[in-house]
């Protein structure tokens, strides 16, 4: 078996399906930081977000995972998620996943 169809069978089975939209999105970055994340509380966000802006040209991948149904738990999640809707810029959204972009200051 190849390593693309192994990389294609494990994302068939657990990528989100609407990672299919993204096929058009481009970038060139210097850095990449993914962080899978569960129940944190939202400094968590403001942590990273501070971190994230002494680098340059960084791509932050973030994955707040949860349970299924939904719990108490969550709660945390959707903290994070407020404080990252607060603090940038969405730049595109479907379902599950969501685009953030740093938001540009005036004299950029």
């Amino acid at each position: 078996m190849s390593n693309t169809s192994v990389v294609d069978k494990y994302l068939d089975q657990y990528a989100e399906a609407d990672l299919d939209a993204l096929q058009s999105f481009r970038g060139t970055f210097q850095h990449c930081l993914c962080i899978p994340a569960h129940d944190e509380p939202s400094i968590f966000i403001q942590r990273l977000l501070a971190f994230i802006g002494q680098q340059s040209n960084t791509l932050a991948i973030v994955v707040l995972n949860q349970a299924e149904p939904a719990t108490r738990d969550n709660l945390n999640n959707l903290a994070c998620e407020a404080e990252l809707a607060k603090n940038l810029a969405t730049i595109w959204q479907n379902q599950h996943v969501t685009l953030y972009q740093k938001q540009r200051s005036p004299q950029q």
